[in-house]
């Protein structure tokens, strides 16, 4: 397996250059997204490669991420995993606004950043302990999950 690398030094680089890489590193999500007892943080593994053509880098490979998400419906933490491929296009001649491929900055890839940024597009914008759950009574607030509550019997009398 490739070492570790969160950053790419790519000033010596020649055009025709590949390499493996491979990165494994932990990340703060926005609160919002997840909960957990430690943080709101996820792990994160890319396995990919590092090939420069001409002047653009690309970067492509696979992501795997972990952390305990919110269900959207019952707010219960449960643990979420997200596997999504990756490819970023990077230049020396590139500048922040160029869209499609981000620039190298201070002649190094920050792998973490690709990795990171890519992760946050992926997340669905509900998450869902499971499909059929049921949520929170809207009267009372009792997750539903767990049986009825005082509200839905009252109701059904």
């Amino acid at each position: 397996m490739p070492e570790n690398l969160t950053y790419i030094d790519v000033t010596s680089l020649r055009d025709g250059y590949a390499k493996d890489v491979y990165f494994v590193g932990g990340f703060d999500l926005p609160a919002s997204l997840c909960v957990s007892e430690s943080g709101t943080g996820f792990s994160a593994e890319f396995s990919g490669r590092l090939t420069l053509e001409g002047r653009v880098f690309t970067l492509e490979g696979s992501v795997a991420a972990a952390f305990t998400a919110a269900c959207a419906r019952c707010l219960k933490p449960f643990p979420a995993e997200l596997i999504f491929e990756l490819r970023e296009l990077f230049s020396l001649k590139a500048r922040a606004d160029d869209g499609d491929v981000s620039p190298v900055l201070n002649g190094r890839i920050d792998l973490a950043e690709a990795v990171y940024m890519t992760m946050l597009s992926q997340i669905p914008q509900k998450l869902l302990c499971r499909e059929t759950c049921l949520g929170l009574c809207q009267g009372c607030g009792v997750n539903k999950n767990d049986g009825n509550c005082i509200c839905c019997e009252t109701e059904e009398e």
